[in-house]
């Protein structure tokens, strides 16, 4: 999918750089605020911490997404996640959970790219 397509659900991510961390605010379907990951590295190890809107299910993902860009970037990152379709399938979340990786991985091979 090229990066000016549209994405199933309207999957969004968008990156704002805070110094050498990263915040990524990632969205689908209704846009609000489910669950917010941080990763972060302490010690040689990455940590997470994780905040969750009651009745939310973003949680495992959003430590996901930010376990990744921590790691591939070697920053402070908080990623605050919320996606909404109404009546979703099983096949609806899984495609959804399937669209976030995949841009996710195509937003941080981005920003490793070298300037030009």
């Amino acid at each position: 999918m090229s990066a000016g397509a549209k994405k199933p659900f309207d999957i969004r991510i968008h990156t704002i750089r805070l110094g050498s961390d990263y915040l990524f605010v990632v969205t689908g379907g209704e846009a609000h605020i489910g669950a917010s990951a941080m990763a972060y590295f302490q010690d040689g190890k990455i940590h997470t911490e994780l905040a969750v809107v009651p009745g939310h299910r973003e949680d495992r993902l959003a430590l996901e997404c930010a376990g990744l860009a921590s790691t591939k970037l070697g920053a402070t990152v908080t990623v605050t996640m919320g996606i909404h379709i109404e009546k979703a399938s099983r096949s609806d979340i899984e495609l959804a959970v399937q669209t976030v990786r995949e841009e996710m991985n195509r937003v941080l091979d981005e920003l490793l790219q070298p300037a030009e």
